[in-house]
């Protein structure tokens, strides 16, 4: 050990994970003056040499690993060891029942770490990772709390069934929705053939691999994270308020006389309009908004987790205990006569434990133990005939309620606390919520896995055996309590001096609570046992892979669902340049007829590392280049909600034919064939290619590009279009003859940089496009008098139909002059929308119907995204948006009105200041709605590009601001880290829709809201 005073030559040795030299890693002084930099890099041994004083600091940076920075001391030898980056090129890539090195892969793989999946503040971590990966398609259907519908597609879809993909958790078919995101190390998203063939018959709509976090050598690391989130619903209808929808009604019925030459009276008054300007009887005259009135701005969410990770050379664990409490956006109240509870919330409790054991020199052994404990509580309607009805269905009625009664029909709740509500209406918004009851759901998840492995050198160096056997079981107890309550009717008392107002009975009935209980359980068995090899020779690298798994699933008392198969892996690499793979799935279930279970699904890989080529080895330019491409067959088995159709289906009853013969005196209901089996049905089969290349260049930029190709077999479809009982069964089996095709290309443009001055930036553009088309799915043409008689085949999967809206009519005689639109219903008058005639026959009906531009799924994905730190301060930002994606805008919320009509109102919507009338064309203002009419009826709700869209929205998905406190002042509270950081979730949102009635990404007003979430966290490490 050498000591200095001033300026002296600081050495060492730079190494990596292996031990092994790392050559040519960047070691620079770190800059904070702005004079020149200085710096070198190290040589064949990887030692460096450098000038430099106490105080210094010196940055390691090297493509592949994570940057360190060490302080000069009094030492002039600084040997270290670089740790990989878990996002760069030395990662380890999670594959199939294995993994690989990143440089060495052939397949299409996108992978994220555990920091980017913590950045988003949302209680469900699908929702989290969209806009994170190329490739995958995320988008919240439904924002029920524990209940979110989230669709999810990897490269699109290229079914008509079912596109969801395969997701394991550790290597095992498991809920991601529900797990912290805390415990989890990487997300990774398999796309192509190569990475998915091992899956089989459960591979073609691609995977998704979560990797759970481990222990690691070394003293005990425990962590804290506190987060504490408001969420506000991202958007809703706005209905008029009680002035404004007066004046909309009074208008809509001058408007129709005028046409018409009818006198129908106004609906309101001058003196109910004065009522309201006065502010008289407001308990009679009331103003409502039920989104403003019975749903919360902002509601709290709070999430913390504390995990501890270390261990020793024989036994490392991490362990981990997270807690989540989310509340709901409607408003309830207790009621003092029954003091139940119906607060919506969620409260979840998880826990994980995973040790890694090294029982001896060549066995080693892992236990992961997981789970979560989850209470749900809502407000629930019940049905009449006192059956819980689903959550779900709850939110849908209670939205549905919002939409249609206006502002003007009723108080909700008098000053003695009775329910009011209009004639005939048993059920009110704020009634609904509370007093019909609540519901409680108890949700107890186990997840169990025990695994050895085994060297084998003393036979062969390289080989291993691998078992794991996995045990889950999840419990579900639901306890609904409903009841049915009185409503009262508001009558207005003129006999006085002054009006009063008055309650009597309504419809309804105050009952008891009624108790009602229902029960699930599911349980998962899955064993995995395993050969594996590696070894090289010289410039040789062999790996290969057999392994034999089973499972079985069972879902309360239902035929349990087994799952059998082998799968086969062998890889080649030459000097780590020339790389080539095989891959094949052998499985199958008892989904199938016997002889008829079992399906073979092989793929094919090869890769170029040009850049270890002597021609680009010293390239200044590129860094790292890598050429592959794969082909293969994978399978889908999730073809039908049916189980068994190999196998007859009968039927008791007297539907069809038998209409009447079971109510005959003496005969009993007849038996039927009520579908014809089919001993040939199969899974899907999926041919994909796939080209990529990966390049590193300039020195901190990162190109990834894929173009795939995909041709679905096989797609069982039904027989629609031969008639129902034409056979004397109520219908055909379904067959394996549908043929799809899907193609398109991903695209991610990355950049890092590692400042002199401590500074760091990364960013990165991603974009993904995929577009599917119907070959084949044995359809009927509808009639050479339509324009269009084949609606699917030739179409993309998710079409839309409509007419060719030309814009508004103008006058009658502009009516007269074009095709008849009267068969679509109703009178056509001035401002209804005018429709193409495609077929030309002088009529306007379905028959002229055409595609609409976009499909109900996104074709487009595209990111952008940045992260930067220096001295402590870090910030990040995600954009992520879709486009080619449409749906139809329309339904309540949207139309004048739509639904049932509450005492012969009907509700209008902010954006209805913007209908067609006379007077509004004449002064030249912008019309956004078509023409209203008094009772509802217009040819102008037909679907049409008017509504059905051509859309695209852009989320601000996540942004964090973090500030992480100085080393040297955390050293004297015995802290290894702290940081405080705010981030967001969904907190911006931009859009084409014509009307911002709904969230686009959701598609309906009538779904459970969606969230923008804004959250202050603390992570602190000890």
């Amino acid at each position: 050990m050498q000591g200095y005073a001033q300026q002296a030559t600081v050495r060492g040795t730079v190494l990596g994970p292996d031990e092994e030299p790392l050559i040519g890693v960047n070691v620079i002084l770190e800059n904070t003056s702005g004079g020149p930099m200085v710096g070198t890099i190290t040589d064949l041994d990887g030692t460096y040499e450098i000038k430099a004083k106490k105080g210094d600091v010196i940055v390691f940076t090297f493509i592949g690993f994570k940057p360190q920075r060490m302080e000069v001391g009094n030492s002039s030898i600084i040997d270290l060891t670089l740790e990989e980056d878990s996002m760069e090129l030395g990662k380890v890539v999670v594959v199939g029942y294995g993994s690989q090195k990143k440089e060495s892969v052939v397949g299409a793989i996108s992978t994220i770490g555990s920091a980017d999946i913590v950045r988003s503040p949302t209680a469900n971590l699908t929702t989290g990772l969209a806009g994170k990966l190329p490739g995958l398609t995320v988008m919240l259907k439904d924002g029920e709390l524990g209940s979110e519908n989230v669709q999810t597609l990897i490269r699109g879809q290229a079914t008509i069934n079912n596109s969801s993909p395969l997701i394991l958790v550790d290597g095992v078919e498991r809920e991601i929705s529900t797990l912290d995101p805390y415990d989890v190390e990487s997300v990774s998203v398999l796309k192509d053939a190569s990475a998915t063939a091992v899956f089989g018959v459960r591979g073609a709509n691609g995977v998704i691999l979560i990797t759970t976090k481990k222990g690691l050598a070394g003293e005990a690391q425990i962590t804290g994270n506190l987060n504490y989130s408001l969420q506000s619903i991202t958007r809703v209808p706005q209905p008029m308020g009680a002035v404004d929808y007066m004046n909309t009604r009074n208008a809509v019925i001058e408007q129709h006389n005028q046409f018409t030459g009818g006198n129908t009276p106004p609906a309101f008054s001058e003196e109910v309009f004065d009522a309201y300007a006065n502010g008289y009887l407001p308990d009679y005259y009331v103003d409502r908004n039920f989104y403003e009135e019975l749903m919360y701005d902002y509601v709290p969410m709070m999430k913390a987790n504390v995990n501890v990770r270390g261990g020793t050379e024989k036994t490392k664990y991490f362990t981990s205990v997270g807690y989540m409490r989310q509340g709901g956006p409607f408003k309830t109240e207790r009621w003092d006569e029954y003091n139940y509870d119906n607060e919506q919330r969620l409260d979840r409790f998880n826990y994980r434990a995973n040790i890694d054991m090294q029982i001896n020199k060549g066995l080693r052994g892992w236990l992961n133990l997981s789970g979560y404990l989850q209470d749900k509580n809502d407000p629930i309607i019940f049905g009449a005939s006192n059956d819980a009805a689903t959550t779900g269905s709850f939110y849908y009625l209670q939205m549905a309620a919002y939409a249609d009664i206006p502002a003007i029909s009723y108080p909700d709740l008098n000053s003695d606390g009775e329910v009011v509500s209009v004639p005939g209406a048993d059920r009110t918004p704020y009634g609904n919520l509370n007093r019909t009851g609540y519901r409680t759901s108890t949700d107890n998840t186990l997840n169990t896995t025990l695994g050895l492995e085994q060297d084998l050198d003393f036979i062969t160096k390289g080989l291993s055996a691998r078992v794991m056997a996995s045990y889950d079981s999840r419990a579900s107890h639901i306890r609904g309590f409903n009841r049915t309550y009185q409503t009262y009717i508001g009558e207005l008392d003129t006999s006085g001096a002054q009006d009063s107002l008055y309650y009597l009975p309504g419809a309804g009935n105050d009952t008891e609570l009624n108790s009602i209980l229902t029960q699930s359980f599911y349980t998962n068995f899955d064993l995995q046992a395993s050969l594996n090899y590696q070894r090289k020779f010289n410039d040789h690298n062999v790996t290969g892979q057999f392994l034999y798994l089973q499972s079985q699933k069972v879902i309360n008392i239902q035929v349990p669902y087994n799952y059998v198969g082998l799968v086969g892996r062998v890889t080649y690499a030459y000097r780590n340049r020339y790389l080539s793979e095989f891959n094949f799935g052998m499985n199958g279930s008892e989904q199938f007829a016997p002889g008829n279970r079992f399906g073979f699904f092989p793929s094919f890989s090869l890769g170029w590392v040009a850049s270890e080529e002597d021609f680009l080895k010293d390239s200044q330019f590129i860094d790292f280049l890598k050429f592959r491409g794969s082909f293969g067959l994978v399978g889908n088995d999730k073809i039908s909600n049916t189980r068994f159709i190999y196998v007859d289906d009968w039927t008791q009853g007297s539907g069809g034919y038998f209409a009447g013969l079971g109510g005959m005196p003496g005969l009993p209901a007849p038996v039927y064939q009520n579908s014809v089996p089919n001993a040939n049905v199969s899974w899907e089969v999926s041919n994909k290619a796939n080209l990529g290349v990966e390049v590193n260049f300039l020195d901190g930029f990162e190109l990834d590009m894929d173009v795939f190709y995909e041709k679905r077999s096989s797609i069982l479809i039904t027989n629609s279009n031969i008639p129902t009982y034409v056979f004397g069964q109520l219908s055909l089996a379904p067959t394996n003859n549908g043929v799809m095709t899907n193609k398109g290309i991903e695209a991610s443009l990355g950049y890092t940089n590692h400042f002199p001055s401590g500074f760091t930036l990364s960013s990165r553009l991603s974009t993904s496009f995929a577009r599917n088309k119907v070959i084949s799915i044995n359809e009927a043409s509808l009639g050479d008098d339509y324009a269009y008689p084949i609606r699917q085949e030739g179409f993309r999967r998710g079409t839309m139909w409509g007419y060719n809206a030309l814009g508004y009519f103008q006058d009658q005689t502009e009516i007269d002059e074009w095709a008849d639109q009267t068969t679509l219903g109703g009178e056509v008058f001035p401002g209804d929308l005018k429709y193409e005639d495609v077929n030309g026959d002088g009529l306007v009906d379905p028959r002229d119907q055409v595609p609409m531009q976009s499909p109900n799924v996104p074709e487009f994905n595209y990111s952008a995204s940045m992260n930067a730190s220096y001295k402590g301060v870090d910030f990040s930002v995600l954009f992520h948006g879709v486009s080619n994606y449409g749906f139809n805008v329309t339904g309540r919320g949207v139309e004048d009105w739509n639904g049932n009509a509450f005492n012969s109102y009907k509700n209008y919507f902010e954006h209805h200041k913007g209908a067609w009338t006379e007077e509004k064309v004449a002064n030249g203002e912008e019309i956004i709605y078509p023409r209203m009419h008094v009772d509802g009826v217009s040819v102008s709700k037909q679907p049409s590009n008017y509504w059905i869209q051509d859309l695209w929205y852009i989320r601000l998905r996540n942004v964090e601001l973090g500030y992480t406190l100085p080393e040297s002042l955390l050293s004297r509270l015995r802290i290894d880290n702290l940081r405080v950081y705010f981030n967001g979730a969904n907190v911006g949102l931009w859009d084409n829709m014509k009307y911002k009635v709904m969230d686009p990404e959701v598609s309906n007003s009538l779904s459970h809201p969606i969230f923008a979430t804004y959250n202050l966290g603390l992570n602190i490490t000890l």
